[in-house]
């Protein structure tokens, strides 16, 4: 049960994210509405964590970067098959968030683990290493080889 209501808080995160910088809605719902519309199926208590999580993440500076970019897309599905990797396999996700900068593009993953030391942020990074540079050969391969990924990086809701 632990574990089924962290995917579920993770979801209504990553959900609510996706409704507070899609660049199409105009005007956003508020962090709050967000949350409401995401967390349908969290109790109260997980809902006030999910606001929680969404307000601190609606405060990194890759967000205000990825707001103010040329272009910005939200949960941006991905599916390539990887030739850096043995076996060139199949790669399935989504990028969280994608946005264009001055010299190439951003890739930023959200995280809900907890990372309470530097420790078990640097085991995290390294964790989700390789999913990122996969999620940064994927844009390279749909884009095309003059395509620039010029940061691919993990923001915690929960640093």
């Amino acid at each position: 049960e632990v574990q089924a209501r962290g995917v579920r808080l993770g979801t209504a995160v990553h959900e609510a994210m996706e409704m507070l910088l899609d660049p199409a809605r105009v005007p956003p719902p508020s962090p709050a509405e967000a949350v409401a519309l995401a967390g349908t199926e969290l109790d109260a208590a997980g809902r006030g964590e999910a606001l929680r999580l969404v307000e601190r993440l609606l405060e990194s500076p890759v967000v205000a970067r990825a707001r103010a970019a040329r272009r910005r897309f939200v949960e941006l599905p991905v599916l390539f098959r990887d030739e850096a990797l043995p076996g060139a396999p199949l790669v399935e996700g989504k990028v969280d968030l994608l946005f264009e900068e001055e010299g190439g593009w951003v890739v930023v993953d959200w995280k809900t683990d907890r990372v309470p030391t530097p420790a078990v942020r640097a085991e995290r990074e390294a964790l989700y290493a390789p999913q990122l540079a996969s999620y940064a050969r994927a844009l390279v391969a749909v884009l095309g080889p003059g395509t620039r990924v010029k940061e691919a990086l993990l923001a915690f809701a929960r640093a």
